[in-house]
């Protein structure tokens, strides 16, 4: 332990020399950064290698938590209780990516992470994954092939479109195909300047705007064509493939990463692209459970993207496992409550303490989080945050929560409150408690 310590210090010490310039000071405290920007300081950056790291992006941890890691082999279970395929695509971390040297240059003083500590970490996350029953693609060792830094923007979260393209191939390999297309040989189709959205803090900051960075848009068109001619004009009640991701699969509103295409030549099978840029975790899957597209014609192929930021907490699973579940579940109560100051609170009877799900109808679509707060019998408290994303307003509004009370130990609560953002036009709402017949 002692001399990785010093190998890591020295490390740093031996980076220092070698040092840039960050953009400005001021990118280093929160005081200083627009509202929007607080939580992502410190931001470290370097005038001479051009690569910004925010915070977010220098966590060093990525294995879930043991409640996360039994909740995600739950979700992994409704899938295939439905008989659809999911495989989860998380593109790697920045840091790992860019490597030791910039790393060391980009913190300075200011900051250690090692990145073998990080990418070891990051690996285990996946087989977590693997684990549970997810088709799960080795993004790291796609991402860090020659030349690393090709997959990632120096001054932008997200991948590039050779990156896309990289990971892409890497699913195509998990799940055993033959992969669609060899990127040597990609023809591209022009390139794309990307502003960056690391450069767009360093402009509202510092007042500098970097450079864009340039990166060549692939022309899937012909490759689709010469591998499966004529296969996507098949019509079809029953989609094949369908990708719920983040903004990584869906910039500018537009797949500017062209990630859907990708797969789909890569797979040699449609992809229908449901992500949505800043729709969260999981806001595009639940959206779609919500809207009953995972019933009868539900596709045949699941690929869930998101990024190493969104490594799945156990709110957020309970909140997606609640949905899926709501199809094999059984009404044990149900009442109406009066929301009175943004809450509502009632205790649970003895006989409906086993529920495993908690589904709120609300009179209004616009309320954005509800905590749901557990109270156990030894006084202990446990508290859920269900949230919706903004973003997710356009794509389908929903008057309907669900939630996954249920894989809490041996304790049951014998009471739960409901806290809401507060809204005007929040007055009551229908609180049904119920078990799941699909075990």
């Amino acid at each position: 332990m002692n001399s990785l310590c010093l190998s890591v210090v020295a490390t740093v010490l031996l980076g220092t020399s070698a040092l840039g310039v960050p953009y400005c000071d001021a990118l280093m405290h929160e005081s200083q950064l627009a509202d929007r920007y607080k939580r992502l300081a410190p931001i470290y950056s370097n005038t001479d290698n051009g690569w910004i790291f925010t915070s977010d992006q220098l966590d060093p941890d990525f294995m879930m938590s043991t409640e996360a890691e039994g909740l995600m082999r739950a979700v992994i279970g409704e899938f295939e209780r439905r008989n659809i395929l999911l495989a989860i695509m998380v593109a790697p971390p920045r840091a790992v990516i860019a490597g030791q040297e910039i790393v060391n240059e980009t913190l300075g003083a200011s900051g250690i992470y090692n990145v073998n500590e990080a990418a070891v970490s990051f690996e285990k996350f996946l087989e977590q994954m693997r684990s549970a029953g997810a088709v799960v693609p080795n993004s790291l060792r796609v991402a860090l092939a020659d030349p690393a830094t090709e997959y990632y923007f120096r001054r932008d979260t997200h991948w590039t479109n050779t990156g896309a393209a990289r990971s892409a191939l890497a699913l195509a390999e998990a799940l055993n195909v033959a992969p669609g297309f060899d990127l040597s040989d990609m023809p591209n189709n022009g390139v794309f300047d990307e502003r960056g959205s690391l450069s767009d803090i360093v402009d509202a900051t510092c007042g500098h705007r970097g450079d864009a960075e340039a990166t060549y848009q692939f022309d899937y068109s012909v490759v689709r064509e010469e591998n499966s001619p004529g296969l996507l004009d098949e019509a079809s009640d029953v989609p094949e493939a369908m990708l719920f991701g983040t903004s990584f699969s869906d910039r500018y509103k537009r797949d500017q990463y062209q990630v859907a295409d990708a797969i789909s030549s890569a797979l040699g099978r449609d992809v229908i692209n449901a992500s949505v840029s800043g729709g969260g975790l999981i806001g595009p899957l639940e959206a779609f459970a919500l809207s009953g597209g995972f019933g009868n014609n539900a596709p045949e192929l699941v690929i869930w993207e998101f990024p190493y930021t969104e490594v799945p907490q156990a709110s957020a699973l309970r909140q997606l496992l609640g949905v899926l579940r709501a199809s094999g579940s059984e009404i044990i109560t149900s009442q109406f409550r009066m929301i009175t100051d943004g809450e509502a609170s009632f205790q649970l009877p003895l006989e409906t303490r086993e529920a495993e799900l908690l589904h709120v109808r609300l009179n209004t679509l616009s309320v954005r989080w509800i905590k749901v707060d557990l109270t156990f019998p030894n006084g202990r408290m446990k508290t859920i945050q269900l949230r919706r994303k903004r973003s997710m307003a356009a794509h389908g509004q929903f008057a309907d929560w669900w939630v996954d009370i249920g894989m809490l130990g041996t304790a049951r609560p014998e009471s739960i409150r409901l806290r809401f953002d507060r809204q005007e036009d929040l007055t009551d709402g229908e609180i049904r408690l119920l078990s799941f017949a699909g075990h």
